[in-house]
């Protein structure tokens, strides 16, 4: 009977079975010529590195504003939003979020897609004008409507510097809004911004907070061109 090889190697051997020469103890890889990536790899670890941080960041600001009305697949769909990007510089990244709703099974643009956002810069403030020229039709249970304008801001290299939240007066159930002005201060270090808006319906001028009565949704997003 023949007799099995030993397995004793050194750490710069490894002992492998082939069909060719049978059991036999070869170089370790790596340890005469260093073990390099293949080009995916170094490609995928990059993406990695830059868009799972900035999600992270636009994620725990989003949590916090949205509350409980966050759906919990919500950073699966981020992700997927900004892995589909092929240019993955923040400004690419953020963009890739416009029109993503933070609730699917309530999304804002069930209210009808009339909502249209513009951002101006006045030196350390920017003003966000809302138009909304067609009133919004609502169940009984609700008889009037206002907004929250969400600013998110985030440095050169994506790292979230603060948020802010401003409210808008109370419209009557099929009253259009017209245009909105909300003006921010912006902070230092900021390079990027993001806008979110989201809608209470509400009875006697109070919100009534559950799922049914809102939406939320990531608006638009742009460089600070004075900070960069």
């Amino acid at each position: 009977m023949t007799k099995k090889p030993s397995k004793k190697t050194t750490p710069e051997t490894v002992e492998v079975k082939s069909r060719a020469y049978g059991y036999h103890t070869r170089a370790a890889r790596g340890s005469i010529k260093p073990v390099t990536l293949n080009d995916v790899l170094l490609k995928n670890s990059k993406r990695v590195a830059i868009i799972n941080p900035l999600a992270r960041e636009v994620h725990s600001m989003l949590k916090v504003s949205a509350g409980f009305f966050k759906e919990s697949m919500f950073w699966q769909k981020m992700l997927s939003c900004m892995y589909a990007v092929n240019t993955i510089t923040p400004i690419a990244l953020l963009s890739s979020l416009i029109g993503t709703e933070l609730n699917s099974r309530y999304p804002l643009i069930r209210f009808g897609n009339m909502h249209s956002i513009e951002t101006i810069l006045k030196g350390k403030y920017m003003t966000v004008y809302l138009s909304n020229n067609t009133g919004l039709y609502f169940q009984k249970a609700y008889d009037a409507y206002r907004y929250d304008m969400i600013l998110m801001f985030f440095t050169n290299k994506g790292v979230g510097v603060a948020q802010d939240m401003k409210t808008s007066e109370w419209f009557k159930m099929n009253e259009a809004a017209g245009k909105i002005e909300f003006e921010f201060n912006i902070p230092k270090a900021s390079a990027y911004y993001l806008v979110c808006l989201r809608l209470h319906m509400g009875k006697n001028e109070k919100v009534i907070d559950n799922l049914a009565s809102q939406g939320m949704c990531i608006m638009k997003t742009g460089i600070l061109l004075a900070t960069i």
